[in-house]
């Protein structure tokens, strides 16, 4: 089976476990097709994770520096792009981003400095007394202030107009941190030293304070597992209908299908795979403990 073909089934087979939960389906609320599907896509999974692995780890050797470019650029330029939103809260940038990219580009035209150094200067003119676009300054003009709880209608809608232009002017400049083209530097010599290098794993949205060992997260999602409530006198809808969400959104059970690209599809068994097995060891005894109740 191709890989395309594995990860389509896969997504299939976690679409229909999911309609245990979609009311007016024939699947609703049928405890035992449910697990009997989770248990026909833990062997799946078993079956084919060799086969998925193989194929990850091929396009890793093969397309290296490829890989290296497009994901700090990405990565970076996302942590850019939160220089000009007002609202930013500590934004996560992996902590070898910068050792690693000063690692390869250096102190070039391209650098993780010279990016920053622009990113920096233009969150000090987030302001409004900064704003030099007549458009955006008239735009309150001969309008008193009309206040609701969060502030002037007239001074926010001028705020997000200055931060989008902000926004704007930064992403059409030539540096590839701030425009967000890696294609601009995926073939530049400097990345001739890429030879044992491998991406950061990104484990789940909300868990992204920080980037975490596997390990770590590991004991992060078996903790959460804990916090699943089994109180007496709930069915045994009530409790799957609460576990099955748990599985798929903090583990290895799920691994989107929403883009195909090969790369798109090396991340995401990148971001997967470590998982599958584990968690296929820590969900599979806790159904069995659901059927004997």
């Amino acid at each position: 089976m191709e890989i395309e073909s594995i990860i389509t089934e896969w997504d299939v087979r976690v679409k229909q476990i999911m309609l245990f939960t979609k009311p007016e389906t024939l699947s609703f609320g049928n405890v035992n097709r449910a697990i009997d599907r989770i248990r026909s896509l833990a062997q799946f999974l078993q079956y084919n994770e060799p086969i998925l692995r193989e194929w990850m780890m091929t396009y890793l050797a093969e397309n290296r520096k490829a890989i290296f470019a497009r994901w700090y650029t990405e990565h970076i330029n996302r942590w850019i792009q939160t220089h000009t939103d007002r609202y930013a809260y500590s934004p996560v940038l992996y902590s070898n981003a910068r050792a690693d990219r000063n690692r390869v580009f250096g102190q070039t035209d391209i650098s993780f400095e010279k990016a920053e150094h622009i990113a920096v200067d233009v969150k000090g003119k987030l302001a409004l007394e900064f704003c030099d676009e007549p458009i955006i300054i008239k735009m309150h003009e001969g309008k008193e202030h009309k206040y609701d709880w969060d502030g002037c209608w007239y001074c926010e809608d001028q705020q997000r107009a200055w931060a989008t232009c902000l926004e704007k002017c930064m992403k059409q400049h030539m540096h590839p941190l701030l425009n967000g083209n890696y294609q601009m530097i995926q073939y530049r010599p400097e990345l001739a030293v890429i030879t044992e290098w491998e991406p950061p794993h990104k484990w789940e949205y909300e868990y992204m304070k920080e980037y975490h060992d596997l390990a770590t997260y590991k004991e992060y999602i078996a903790k959460q597992r804990e916090t699943l409530t089994n109180t007496p006198g709930q069915t045994m809808y009530q409790i799957l209908s609460e576990f099955i969400p748990m599985m798929f959104h903090r583990g290895g059970w799920l691994l989107s299908s929403s883009k195909k690209s090969p790369y798109d599809r090396f991340i995401q068994l990148w971001n997967t795979l470590d998982l599958v097995l584990f968690s296929i060891r820590m969900d599979i005894p806790t159904l069995a403990e659901l059927e004997m109740e």
